[in-house]
């Protein structure tokens, strides 16, 4: 299971797969870890969420694709 601020392109890149806490705040953060450790089922979910996101979204099969196509139109 995945507990990360919400900064960046985290939260897309994450999706419904972890629990997403406020830039910097540690105290909802240390809550976010102790609501995983306090419901397994919950963290396991997450987990199996997130690694069938992983596996189907981000891929080298998905992703280098995208890459060679911003290079090329970048590049001369």
């Amino acid at each position: 299971s995945i507990v990360a601020f919400r900064a960046g392109g985290i939260p897309e890149v994450l999706g419904d797969t972890g629990l997403l806490c406020g830039f910097g705040d540690l105290a909802q953060a240390a809550a976010a870890v102790d609501q995983l450790i306090e419901s397994p089922d919950t963290a396991r979910d997450l987990g199996e969420r997130a690694r069938m996101r992983a596996s189907s979204n981000f891929t080298s099969e998905k992703i280098v694709p995208q890459y060679e196509s911003i290079y090329r139109r970048v590049l001369p």
